[in-house]
C-alpha cells in the first residue's frame, strides 16, 4: 500500500479514535422504559391476510392460464420448441396474476378500516423525548462502502451525502449517535489504490466540514472508520463487513441503522413530518415495543440527471406509494428488509448472523428479515419516515447493480429449500424475490421460442382475434398500467405523479424492457452456476465520455445482433397477424437497444436534475400535509 494512503490513515487516527459512549451501559431491559403492547398483530395473525393472498394469486393464475390456453394455437403435432414456448409464456403470465392480486388487495385495503396504531409515531412527543433521555439508548449508524470513491466526482458526492447524514440524521438526535464507515475496497486489486486514498480523504474532509458547524464539533468525533480490506473470500460481500462490525463493536450498542453509501436524508421540514426526527422516532418505536427487531424505511431515488436515473426515481415513488403499503399490510410483522435505510436492534441482528446467515450470498436483505421472523421477532415497514438514495444514472452502472441483485436473489432458492422453520411470510417474500428475476428469464425464453414456433408451425395466434385473446390482452395491460395509476397519489406519496410524467415513464419503460429483461435472465442463471462474488461497479457519477459510450454500445451489441439474427430467421415466415406484429416489435427493440441505451444514459439538461439533498419527491406544501 502506498505511503500516501498510510499517511492519510495515520492522520485520521490522530484526529479521533473510538471511545465508549458516556451514556449508561445498562442493557435496555434494565433501564426505565415505557414498554407496552402497542396493538401490533402477532406474526401468526398475519396468516389471515397471507393465506388469502396466496389463494387469490393462485386462482388468478389459473384464470389467466385458461384464457392463455384458449388464445394460442395448438398444432396437431407440436414439436419441442412449441412446448418450451407455451410453458415459458405460461410462467411469464404468473407476473400478471401476481400484479392483479396486488391490485385487488390495494382496493380491499382502501375499503377496510385500519386497526391499531402505526409502528412509528408521526411526531416525537415530550413523553418520547423523556423516554429517550431516561433509557439513553446507544445508537450506531453503519455505512458499508466498497468502491464509492473511484473518481474525484464520486468522492465529492460521497462526502456530500455523508455530511448530510451527519447534519440531518445525527445532529438533531436527542442522544449520541456514532457513525461507522465500513471500508472494504481491496487496495491490492488493480486500480483500487486511488479509491482507498479517496475514501480516507472523504472522512477527513467531512470531519473538517462538521467542525465548522455550530453543533458539529462534537459530532466530528462521532465519525469512525473501520477497515475490513483483507476479508476472506467468503466475506467479500456487504454482510461480511456487517458481521465483522457486529463482532468488533456491536456489543457496545443497542440499535444500529444500516445505510448504504448512496443513502441520504431530506432537510427536516416541520410541514412534512416524515422528514423530522427520523432516527429518534424509529428508536422510540423500538423502546415501546420490545418485540420489534427491525423497522424498514421507504426509499426514494433522487438526484438524477439522465433518463435512466429518472426512471429509477419514478419507480421508487410508485413503489413507496403502492407496494410499500400493500406489503406492510400483507406481511405485517414479517416484512422483508431492503438491506439499507433500516434500523435493527443490535442483539437481534447479531443473533441473526450468529445463527448462520450465509455470508457468501450477494443479497442479504430478505434473508436477514426471514431469519428474524423465524426467531419470532417482528420486522415491520413504516412510511411515517422517509429516506433517499442516489440513482445509477448510466445503464452500465444499473446493470452492474442489477447483476448483483439477480445473482443474489437466485441464491435464495437454496436458502428456501434448505432452511427449516421459515414462517409463511418469509417464504412468500423470498419466493417473490426469486420470481423477480426468474420470470424475466421465462419471458426471454418465450420471446426466443416464438421465433422457432412461427418458423415451424406458422403462427402463434389465430388470424381472427378471439374474445379470449382480447380478455388476456386487457388483463396483461391492466397488470402493467394498474399499479402505476393507483400509485400516483397513494399513502406516503410526497408529490403527485402527473399524467405527462406517467406517459413518458411508460414509454421509456416499454422501449428499454426487452433488452434489460434479457440481461436480468442471464444474471439470474449466473447466480445459479457461479460462486457469489462482487462485480466491479462503474463510477456512479463519471462524466459521459466516448469511453463510457463505447462501453454501453459494446454491452448491448450482442443483444442487438441476437435480435437481428432472430428476425432474419423468422422474416420469411411472418404474416400480418397480431401475434407476429408483437414479436417483430420486440425484436426491433432488441436491434436498436445500443442506441436506446446510449440515449437514456446521456445527461439531459431539460430534465432539471434534482438536488440529491432535497429530492422533489420528498417535498410537500403545508396545505398538502394538512390535507393528508
Amino acid at each position: 500500500m502506498s505511503s500516501g494512503i498510510t499517511e492519510v490513515r495515520h492522520m485520521l487516527k490522530r484526529e479521533t479514535g473510538f471511545a465508549a459512549s458516556a451514556q449508561s451501559s445498562l442493557p435496555l431491559r434494565q433501564r426505565p422504559s415505557a414498554l407496552s403492547d402497542s396493538g401490533f398483530a402477532r406474526p401468526e395473525a398475519s396468516l389471515t391476510v397471507l393465506l388469502p393472498t396466496a389463494v387469490l394469486a393462485g386462482l388468478t393464475f389459473l384464470g389467466v392460464l385458461w384464457l392463455y390456453r384458449r388464445a394460442v394455437i395448438t398444432p396437431p403435432h407440436p414439436e419441442l420448441v412449441w412446448h418450451v414456448w407455451y410453458y415459458a409464456g405460461a410462467l411469464t403470465l404468473l407476473a400478471c396474476a401476481i400484479e392483479l392480486s396486488w391490485m385487488a388487495l390495494w382496493i380491499l385495503r382502501k375499503l377496510l378500516p385500519r386497526n391499531g396504531p402505526a409502528a412509528v409515531a408521526a411526531t416525537l412527543s415530550d413523553e418520547d423525548i423523556a423516554l429517550l433521555k431516561a433509557c439513553a439508548p446507544r445508537i450506531a449508524v453503519i455505512v458499508p462502502a466498497n468502491g464509492e470513491a473511484n473518481s474525484t466526482a464520486d468522492a465529492a458526492s460521497f462526502a456530500d451525502r455523508l455530511e448530510r447524514t451527519m447534519e440531518r440524521l445525527v445532529l438533531p438526535s436527542h442522544v449520541r449517535v456514532d457513525v461507522f464507515l465500513l471500508f472494504d475496497t481491496d487496495p491490492c486489486r488493480a486500480g483500487n489504490e486511488h479509491s482507498v486514498k479517496n475514501e480516507l480523504g472523504v472522512v477527513s474532509d467531512v470531519r473538517k466540514r462538521l467542525r465548522l458547524l455550530p453543533t458539529g464539533r462534537v459530532a466530528a468525533e462521532w465519525l469512525h472508520v473501520r477497515e475490513y480490506r483483507s476479508k476472506p473470500p467468503t466475506r467479500r460481500s456487504k454482510q461480511g463487513s456487517i458481521d465483522l462490525w457486529l463482532a468488533e463493536d456491536g456489543s457496545r450498542f443497542d440499535f444500529v441503522l444500516v445505510l448504504d453509501a448512496d443513502s441520504s436524508y431530506p432537510i427536516p421540514d416541520v410541514d412534512v413530518p416524515e422528514t423530522c426526527e427520523i432516527l429518534d422516532r424509529l428508536v422510540v418505536a423500538m423502546l415501546k415495543e420490545p418485540r420489534l427487531a427491525m423497522i424498514q424505511c421507504p426509499i426514494i431515488v433522487s438526484g438524477h440527471s439522465t433518463v435512466t436515473g429518472w426512471q429509477q426515481h419514478l419507480s421508487s415513488r410508485l413503489a413507496a406509494n403502492y407496494y410499500g403499503p400493500i406489503h406492510a399490510w400483507v406481511f405485517g410483522p414479517q416484512h422483508p428488509s431492503y438491506g439499507h435505510n433500516v434500523l435493527f436492534r443490535c442483539q437481534d441482528i447479531k443473533a441473526c448472523y450468529d445463527t448462520g446467515l450465509p455470508l457468501q450470498y450477494l443479497s442479504h436483505d430478505f434473508i436477514e428479515a426471514a431469519i428474524l421472523a423465524s426467531m419470532g421477532r417482528w420486522c415491520v415497514y413504516s412510511d411515517a419516515v422517509t429516506s433517499a438514495e442516489a440513482p445509477e444514472d448510466a445503464v452500465d452502472g444499473y446493470l452492474a447493480r442489477d447483476q448483483r441483485w439477480a445473482r443474489g436473489n437466485s441464491q435464495w432458492m437454496k436458502f428456501l429449500l434448505t432452511r427449516p422453520g421459515l414462517p409463511l411470510g418469509p417464504r412468500i417474500f423470498l419466493l417473490l424475490g426469486v420470481l423477480c428475476y426468474f420470470l424475466p428469464l421465462c419471458a426471454t425464453t418465450f420471446l426466443a421460442a416464438s421465433v422457432g414456433v412461427i418458423h415451424s408451425h406458422g403462427q402463434i395466434l389465430p388470424d381472427a382475434i378471439s374474445i379470449s385473446t382480447v380478455a388476456l390482452l386487457i388483463l396483461v395491460v391492466g397488470a402493467l398500467l394498474g399499479p402505476k395509476l393507483l400509485a400516483r397519489t397513494g399513502p406516503g406519496s410526497r408529490s403527485r405523479v402527473g399524467p405527462k410524467d406517467l406517459l413518458v415513464y411508460l414509454f421509456v419503460g416499454t422501449i428499454t424492457a426487452p433488452p434489460l429483461m434479457c440481461y436480468s435472465g442471464i444474471f439470474f442463471v449466473m447466480g445459479l452456476v457461479q460462486r457469489g462474488r462482487w462485480n466491479l461497479r462503474p463510477s456512479r457519477h463519471a462524466d459521459f465520455n466516448p469511453s463510457k459510450a463505447g462501453h454501453i454500445l459494446y454491452r448491448f451489441l450482442p443483444v442487438s445482433m441476437a435480435g437481428a439474427g432472430l428476425l432474419a430467421v423468422v422474416a420469411a415466415d411472418l404474416s400480418l397477424t397480431f401475434g407476429d406484429a408483437l414479436l417483430v416489435a420486440n425484436l426491433l427493440l432488441l436491434i436498436i437497444s445500443p442506441v436506446t441505451m446510449l440515449f437514456v444514459s446521456m445527461p439531459l439538461k431539460w430534465l432539471n436534475p434534482e438536488s440529491a439533498s432535497v429530492p422533489q419527491a420528498l417535498v410537500m406544501t403545508a396545505a398538502q400535509a394538512r390535507e393528508r
